[in-house]
Parts: structure tokens; sequence; C-alpha cells
């Protein structure tokens, strides 16, 4: 399976293959989480040409994770996260669809103080991203 990861440790957005040992979508589940860096992950957003994003369900929790912003998210993402292609029943067909100069643009890395700012913001309930301009965000 070929997916896009959003790395954020090294803020770079790459190609990685997928492996599993079986063929159905549990041994996937798991290269996923392997290749995420976490326990569980969740379905984040679809975008418009069916493919998916899927984060680390428990980034926000993790001090240690940093952030990114994507443009059209409702709020930031917190560790690494994959872009993997619109489901089919063979997950081996799963590839991504985006394009990965389209894509880069579209992610902001945020830096460890900038992070910090953004979890203890949203850990007390407030959070806007401004879209009119996508690579700024405001802490109220």
């Amino acid at each position: 399976m070929k997916t896009l990861l959003i790395d954020t440790d090294n803020k770079i957005i790459k190609e990685v293959v997928l492996e599993s040992d079986g063929e159905n979508y549990d041994d996937y589940s798991h290269a996923i989480c392997k290749a995420i860096g976490c326990i569980y992950f969740a379905h984040a957003l679809t975008f418009p040409n069916g493919d998916m994003l899927y984060i680390n369900e428990d980034g926000l929790k993790d001090d240690s994770k940093l952030a990114f912003v994507l443009d059209g998210a409702s709020l930031p993402i917190f560790g690494n996260a994959l872009i993997v292609g619109e489901g089919t029943l063979i997950p081996q067909e799963r590839h991504y669809q985006s394009d990965l100069l389209e894509i880069t643009p579209e992610v902001r890395f945020c830096n460890a103080v900038e992070t910090k700012k953004i979890r203890d913001t949203l850990r007390k309930g407030t959070y806007v991203i401004d879209y009119t301009h996508p690579t700024k965000t405001s802490l109220n």
C-alpha cells in the first residue's frame, strides 16, 4: 500500500510503502500504527479525491508530539499522519491519489513552542484557524 507520511519530527512529507504479512485490513492497521508511531489511529478527514488522512488518536495527549496545520482541517493535528488511498476490499491496492507537490504547501509544520501554545489553548477549549490566510493560526 503506497501512502504519504506527514512526519512532524523531520518536518517532511514523503512516500512510504506499507507492507504486511497478512492481506486483510487488520494486518494493515498494525502497519499504519507502526508508520505513524502510535497505538491507535483515527480517520481525520477525506480529501475530495477520496484519499483519507489517518492520525495518531492520542497525539493531543502526548506532549512529545509536534503539530501541523493542514489547509481545510478544522483543528491542528498532533503527531505523524498518513494519507492513504480510498478504501477497497484489497488493502494492497489502496494507493494514495494526492499529488505530493500539491499537498506539501497545504501543510504547515509547527515548532515545539507553537505546538505547546496550541496544545495548551486546545486544552482550555478555544482555537481558531484563519482560513483566509491558511498558514496563520490564531490562539484565543
